[in-house]
């Protein structure tokens, strides 16, 4: 019940700002990736593993509808990722589906707090340690009150409820951070609840699992030294 609460909180504090509009500003950004490989000598052997070569490519489009000062819309696109040059397209079959619509969210900005709402990016803290990014199904409440920025998250990380006979049956993450930034230093403690209560894959995952998760960093310079830990 307070998933579905923290939902509907959300959801009907955007619509406070789905008036209608005559016009809306829409800007974009992207990037088009050529890269090209060359292995040689694979099998470190000079009268083996003979030389091979191609080349891949990526077009990115990043898409923001600003409606208004207080409420804007996030997309993004990836085209042809990772397919090689010379490779022959079957829309139908994967992995020639060229297209992947990976990130739409709402930024909402409220006089107490700002709000994210939608598929967005995720998977990074802190320093580079152990990050991984990906794209998750978030709602996030941020506050800025300088040199501080807070944040409280909700991510729905897997949904198994839907159509199945067993309920509760889904993976959730309720976390909180805060992060400090003034001259010369950077510093933030992350703080998650785990609650994976997944057994889609018995052999892999039998039991349901709670835990937490801190994350503490920091990362800044000393005169001529940088550092930074996590």
């Amino acid at each position: 019940m307070k998933r579905f609460s923290i939902i509907a909180l959300a959801v009907a504090a955007v619509m406070l700002f789905a008036i209608p509009v005559m016009a809306a500003d829409l800007s974009f950004s992207g990037h088009y990736r050529a890269r090209g490989y060359y292995n040689d000598n694979t099998d470190l052997d000079d009268d083996t593993g003979a030389s091979n070569s191609w080349m891949d490519m990526r077009f990115r489009l990043k898409t923001k509808i600003k409606v208004n000062d207080r409420l804007s819309v996030i997309t993004r696109f990836d085209a042809l990722d990772n397919k090689s040059w010379g490779d022959t397209d079957n829309p139908n079959v994967a992995p020639n589906q060229n297209i992947d619509w990976d990130r739409a969210y709402i930024k909402a900005k409220f006089d107490c707090f700002d709000l994210q709402l939608g598929r967005m990016g995720a998977g990074t803290w802190g320093t580079g340690f152990l990050n991984s990014g990906r794209e998750a199904d978030r709602i996030r409440f941020i506050k800025k009150i300088k040199p501080y920025t807070i944040r409280f998250t909700y991510e729905k990380k897997a949904e198994d409820d839907k159509g199945e006979v067993d309920s509760d049956n889904d993976e959730d993450r309720y976390m909180a951070d805060i992060a400090y930034k003034a001259k010369g230093i950077n510093t933030g403690l992350f703080v998650g609840y785990y609650r994976d209560m997944d057994e889609s894959d018995a052999a892999a995952n039998p039991y349901a699992r709670k835990y937490w998760f801190v994350g503490p960093y920091i990362k800044g310079t000393y005169g001529p030294v940088k550092y930074e830990a996590e």
